[in-house]
This record gives structure tokens, sequence and C-alpha cells, in this order.
């Protein structure tokens, strides 16, 4: 069962890119604000129950300088960021480039640092993810249409190529452990979801370039929500330890979006695994 995040927005405002998160009895979720002309911040909400939600909290991103797209990790007690800058103003400045920010409580981050500089600088980079197996740091991230995937033994670099994930456009991924495996969850073409195994066990840079057929995941139609894009650029975060399940959020369109406007965040409580 599937339904619309109930969180209030300025007229002219959508929210899209979202990621769920909790500690201690407090969900906090992050996302991108778009508004005026196709300008971004990222923001964050909170939720003690997944239906009232407090926020926006705070938010990055400036002028033409906005932010967008976040992704968030714990290893090893600590709260991980990968972002992206959003320079989509006529006339454009810069190129898309991927970031990173810390925090300790998921509310004070530390300001946004540029992310495998090394391999992105000159070239539109978005949609950052990261992994940490076995003292390594892998990232996937998408070059102008095309995904790709990198290595590095810390989150600083110097960051090393690795042959792409996969050889089929994705976007919007997030790698996930669950069950002794590792899984890349990612929006396919005509922006289905889709979740992917890897075929080993991570153990080998290889590895990380080799993952089973993604499997679509489906999601119902709510009139006056999604009938346009059911389900876009979605996010996984492992609440067994509370609820007893896996929480999905995502973003959905009821007309085919024209724009990052008209997009609006939906969420699913019990989502499961595909066989």
């Amino acid at each position: 069962m599937i339904r619309p995040l109930d969180i209030e927005v300025p007229e002219g405002v959508s929210l899209k890119d979202p990621a769920l998160l909790r500690l201690d009895d407090t969900y906090h979720l992050f996302c991108s604000w778009f508004y005026e002309e196709n300008f971004s911040r990222v923001v964050a909400f909170s939720s003690k129950d997944l239906l009232e939600w407090e926020g926006p909290h705070w938010s990055w991103g400036e002028g033409n300088q906005g932010f967008c797209s976040p992704d968030v990790l714990q290893v090893e007690g600590q709260w991980i960021m990968t972002l992206q800058s959003w320079d989509a103003i006529p006339p454009r400045q810069s190129r898309n480039q991927l970031f990173v920010s810390f925090s300790e409580d998921l509310q004070h981050w530390s300001d946004p640092a540029p992310l495998a500089e090394n391999l992105t600088q000159g070239v539109r980079a978005i949609d950052a993810a990261l992994a940490h197996h076995q003292g390594r740091w892998f990232l996937t991230y998408k070059e102008a249409q095309s995904p790709k995937m990198a290595v590095a033994d810390a989150i600083s670099g110097p960051w090393e190529a690795l042959p792409p994930p996969v050889d089929q456009w994705i976007e919007n991924a997030q790698f996930l452990r669950h069950e002794d495996s590792w899984y890349l969850y990612a929006t396919l073409l005509h922006h289905d979801q889709g979740i992917a195994r890897m075929k080993q066990d991570g153990s080998e840079r290889a590895h990380w370039s080799d993952w089973h057929p993604f499997a679509k995941i489906e999601s119902e139609e709510l009139p006056g929500f999604n009938r346009g894009i059911r389900s876009n650029a979605g996010s996984l975060w492992d609440d067994r330890q509370f609820s007893g399940n896996w929480i999905r959020v995502f973003c959905s369109a009821d007309v085919p979006p024209r724009s990052n406007l008209d997009y609006s965040l939906g969420i699913e409580t019990q989502f499961s695994f595909p066989n």
C-alpha cells in the first residue's frame, strides 16, 4: 500500500529525490526542494509517525548555487550525505558536480565538500550514492546519461574508475545491504523502479560491476497522485529494528511532468524485496 506524504509546501514548490532515515524516535526526510525557474535546495523534515511532518528545518543552496538529490548512509556511527550542485537556471554558469557532507546527529551537517573531483571535474555528474565494504568506498553516479562506478580507500580520494555497474540507463541509484547481499536500487528507463542483487559478495572490486538483472518494482496507481509517473527517484530505508519493515519513499507525478515542479512525494511503509 502506498500513499502520498502529507507535507505542506508553498505554492509553486515541488519536493523530489527523497531519502528517509530514522535516529532514535524520529524519522528524518531529506529531499530536493524545487522552485522558481527550476532552482533547487536540499531541505530536511522530521516526523515521529510518518504522518505529521515538521520543517523544513534547514536548507542548502542560495541564488544560482543550488543543491539537490541527497542520499544518506551511516558508516561506523557517522552519517554521510551525498548530493549534487544544481545550476539549471539559464544562462548556466557551471556543470553539476558531486558533493559530500557529514553529521553526527542528522541535524547539524558539515559544509558540502567536492566528491570524486579527480574523475568528474569538467563533466556533468549527478545522483551520487556511496557504499562502504571491507575498508573500501564504492561510488556510483551518472555522468551525462551514463552510469559510472568508482572505488577509493578514503572518501577524500583519489578515486579510481571501475567498469559501469550495469549496461543500461539508470539514475538515482542507492546501494543497500540486505540478508548478507548487496543490492542496487535505481530508477530505470521510463521512470520505473528496479532493484538488482550483486552476483558475488563484494570482496573484489570487479564484483561491483557485476549484478543480476533488475527486478521491476510495481507501484499501484492512485488517481490524483501518480497517474503520470507512478514512482521515480526512490529510496529505501531499513526500518526493521523499529517497525519490522523496509520503507520506500519516492516521488510521483499525476500528469506527465513538464518540469521538476510537477512532482510530489509518496511512501510505502511495508516494502518487500523481490524474490
